[in-house]
């Protein structure tokens, strides 16, 4: 279990050093991935700059993107659906959560918070790309493939709990679909982390 106490000389100083060099390099390997993507698209200067803000906005939960049509362009492309996912994930789920279950050797020793955190995320998360998937396979993800319906199902089950990145067509979801979405979205992420909603 990690703690931390920021009542000992420089103990804040410690903890917003460590939360920005957690920050800082989950954004550069995920803009790195996304550079994978962009670059060949875009150009090199183009495809930095616009990896980098995918890379933050998608860490911080912000769900800002420059595209016309948000993600539904990328819909069918692994390497930016995994990439801005695990990115939402790692945000969502808070720093703390995510530097005790590297420092712990055992899934037992992790804290109550990680424990709780860590489970009800799961939980969530492939329920509502279930759901998604049942709900919407015929309708906005009719033109895809198994694998791709999959992929999108767990991106928007990801996405909409707090970051709010599509890669389909969420206008023309079912009614269902979107009382279900608005539920995670009335959820949110953990408590201290990037996430919005009641935590």
């Amino acid at each position: 279990m990690v703690t931390w106490n920021i009542d000992e000389p420089g103990g804040v100083i410690k903890l917003i050093k460590h939360l920005a060099i957690y920050s800082l390099v989950t954004e550069l390997i995920g803009m790195i991935c996304l550079c994978l993507s962009f670059i060949p698209k875009f150009g090199i200067g183009k495809g930095l700059f616009l990896s980098l803000f995918t890379s933050v906005s998608a860490f911080n939960n912000a769900g800002f993107a420059l595209f016309k049509n948000n993600l539904i362009d990328y819909s069918s492309d692994p390497i930016v659906i995994i990439t801005i996912s695990i990115l939402i994930i790692f945000g969502g789920i808070g720093h703390f959560v995510v530097i005790d279950f590297i420092n712990c050797k055992k899934l037992s020793k992790l804290s109550l918070h990680s424990k709780l955190v860590l489970t009800t995320t799961s939980i969530l998360i492939i329920i509502g790309a279930i759901t998604f998937f049942l709900l919407e396979q015929f309708n906005t993800m009719q033109h895809m493939g198994l694998v791709e319906k999959i992929g999108n199902s767990f991106f928007q089950s990801v996405t909409t709990r707090t970051a709010g990145f599509n890669s389909i067509d969420i206008a023309s979801i079912n009614k269902s679909t979107a009382l279900m979405l608005m539920l995670l979205m009335f959820i949110g992420g953990a408590p201290l982390s990037a996430a919005g909603g009641i935590k």
